[in-house]
């Protein structure tokens, strides 16, 4: 194939050097590769277009090349952005910087034409998941994408997995695998092929729980439910909120926060209703608000379960829109 533009020339070093694997005496590579220059505040048009023909025009050679050398089955390619860009333009016909964004994979052992995670409903001011000008609210992780990537790549067990992508319990089900993503793949996440749900939970506190937070009162949760849970369990904290509470029923009144939090635990539990009992008698024997100081996640009380919803345990992809 025939390369051209600053990312063609950097996928023909790609592809010179797959070819050269053998001589190489490797049997498994990443490779990155860059493409800037679309940071366009301003006339975002006339500066996109000639990009998008630099990119088309190295991906197409780079299939062609892969094709040829009968490689194409074997190659993964994914293209991310470190953000994403507001859909609605400023006044100088650009975009500025934004939150949630989308990216692509290619390659001939994918399960193409489909979109992972979950599309917006809407791009309008009314739509939840826009934060304003067109910031839309990420629905999925990084995490998800590379962790069905590397089973795909040879990655398979939870150790490894964790030493790879260290963060990837945060999401619990809400991480893709092999299956999701390949035609062929056969892994499964432990903990994620059974019963599911959320509950809502106050904690009584003024901020939200940090990232190293979250991942403490999960390891909380996960402790007290698989001891009388006979399954893998896994806990993610997946919205919070800081609700500002006035008690004026004192002669001066007084102001105190709670942090409504909604997370969803899952198992290989089959049985209806049983992880539901498991994770109200785990939750509800006085001793939670202890067990999570002693963990390190600050707070002044936890309230009961709130309210079990019960649900698939297991992400599902959605179907490309027509």
């Amino acid at each position: 194939a025939t390369f051209t533009g600053s990312l063609g020339k950097q996928l023909e070093m790609v592809a010179r050097l797959i070819k050269a694997r053998a001589k190489r005496n490797v049997n498994r590579d990443t490779f990155l590769v860059q493409l800037g220059g679309f940071d366009h505040h301003a006339a975002l048009k006339e500066n996109l277009d000639p990009k998008f023909a630099d990119l088309n025009a190295g991906i197409s050679s780079f299939h062609e090349e892969m094709n040829h050398q009968e490689m194409f089955e074997s190659v993964t390619l994914v293209m991310g952005s470190e953000f994403a860009r507001t859909i609605t333009p400023n006044s100088g016909e650009g975009t500025d910087h934004a939150w949630g964004g989308n990216y692509f994979m290619m390659g001939g052992a994918l399960k193409g034409r489909q979109i992972l995670g979950e599309y917006p409903k809407g791009f309008t001011s009314n739509d939840p998941t826009n934060d304003g000008r067109g910031r839309l609210i990420p629905s999925t992780s990084w995490d998800a994408l590379w962790n069905g990537v590397a089973q795909w790549f040879g990655i398979t067990s939870e150790e490894d997995l964790n030493y790879v992508l260290p963060n990837r319990n945060n999401f619990a089900c809400r991480l893709f695998t092999d299956n999701d993503l390949y035609v062929g793949g056969q892994e499964t996440n432990p903990g994620c092929n059974g019963e599911g749900l959320r509950f809502a939970m106050n904690l009584t506190r003024t901020t939200y729980l940090t990232g190293p937070e979250q991942k403490k009162y999960c390891e909380v949760i996960k402790d007290r439910v698989e001891k009388t849970a006979n399954s893998t369990i896994l806990c993610a904290v997946i919205d919070q909120k800081v609700i500002k509470i006035s008690n004026r029923r004192q002669l001066t009144a007084t102001n105190s926060s709670v942090v409504e939090m909604q997370v969803e635990v899952s198992s290989d539990l089959s049985d209806g209703g049983t992880l539901a009992t498991n994770v109200t008698s785990a939750l509800d024997d006085g001793t939670l608000s202890s067990a999570l100081q002693s963990a390190g996640v600050e707070n002044s009380g936890a309230s009961q379960v709130q309210q079990v919803i019960t649900e698939s345990s297991t992400p599902s992809p959605t179907p490309s829109p027509t």
